[in-house]
């Protein structure tokens, strides 16, 4: 935290993933490890009820078909990443705050398979220990045919 409510982080990783299994370019079934490496890095200011984020996220290695599975998946390529930016505003004094975030995923890294989401909101402290979200999120996938779609959400929390 170099200044007050301003914090930078930066995170790294090297390895492997065991016990895989997969096909070779002569039909042949291997099984070995494969390698991944991720990286992180962020920037947030939060200070008076005024939060502001960004994060960029990178993975490089072959992952699974699927969760939990331990077969190599070639077709997706071996890398990703993704990246958000989001701010929170006081409206009102503890009370109503606003919020915006633009959110990006590309699991093969290419364009063609990107995921961004648009959203907006509201946060209503009834109480300190109760409060309602409300948010309208606009989605770009570009991996269905109908790229564009809409959803709404409304919580309401409870902190005790």
């Amino acid at each position: 935290m170099p200044v007050k409510g301003v914090r930078i982080g930066a995170f790294g990783w090297t390895g492997s993933r065991g016990d895989m299994t997969w096909t070779d370019e002569n039909g042949n079934e291997c099984k070995g490890s494969v390698s991944k490496n991720r990286y992180a890095l962020s920037a947030e200011y939060d200070k008076d009820e005024w939060t502001f984020r960004a994060e960029y996220i990178h993975s490089q290695g072959w992952g699974a078909t699927k969760v939990d599975s331990r077969t190599v998946d070639f077709s997706k390529g071996d890398k990703a990443d993704g990246f958000y930016v989001f701010g929170i505003v006081p409206v009102i004094k503890s009370k109503l705050h606003a919020k915006a975030r633009y959110n990006l995923y590309r699991p093969t890294k290419e364009w063609s398979t990107s995921k961004t989401m648009y959203e907006v909101g509201l946060n209503y402290f009834i109480t300190k220990n109760i409060q309602i979200n409300a948010e309208y999120a606009r989605v770009n996938d570009r991996t269905l045919g109908k790229h564009n779609y809409n959803f709404a959400d409304i919580q309401l929390d409870f902190k005790f």
